[in-house]
C-alpha cells in the first residue's frame, strides 16, 4: 500500500499557508485530504474553489466539460456524484 505524507503548514507555498490559516479558522483544523492536496502549488486552491461551487450546478457541469481532463472528470465525479452521468 502507498503511504503519502501530509505536509505540515510549514512544509507548504505561502498561498497554501494562507488557505491552511482559512481552513483552521473554518473548520478547526487542515483535513490529511486538503492538505495532500497542498504537495502541489495550486491543486489545494483549485480543489476548494470547486468545493464553492453549487452541487447541482449546470454551469459546474459545462466547466467540466470544458477541463476535459479524464483524471480531473475522475476527482470531481468521486466529489460531485450526482453530475458523474453528466461527465
Amino acid at each position: 500500500m502507498t503511504v503519502f505524507s501530509v505536509p505540515t503548514r510549514d512544509d507548504v507555498t505561502p498561498d497554501n499557508q494562507a488557505l491552511f490559516d482559512n481552513l483552521e479558522k473554518a473548520l478547526g483544523f487542515v483535513p490529511n485530504l486538503y492538505a495532500t492536496f497542498a504537495h502541489s502549488p495550486t491543486s489545494l486552491g483549485a480543489y476548494l474553489t470547486l468545493r464553492s461551487f453549487p452541487r447541482h450546478s449546470v454551469s459546474v457541469g459545462l466547466m467540466f466539460r470544458e477541463l476535459g481532463s479524464s483524471r480531473f472528470r475522475f476527482m470531481c465525479a468521486l466529489t460531485w456524484s450526482p453530475l458523474a452521468n453528466a461527465l
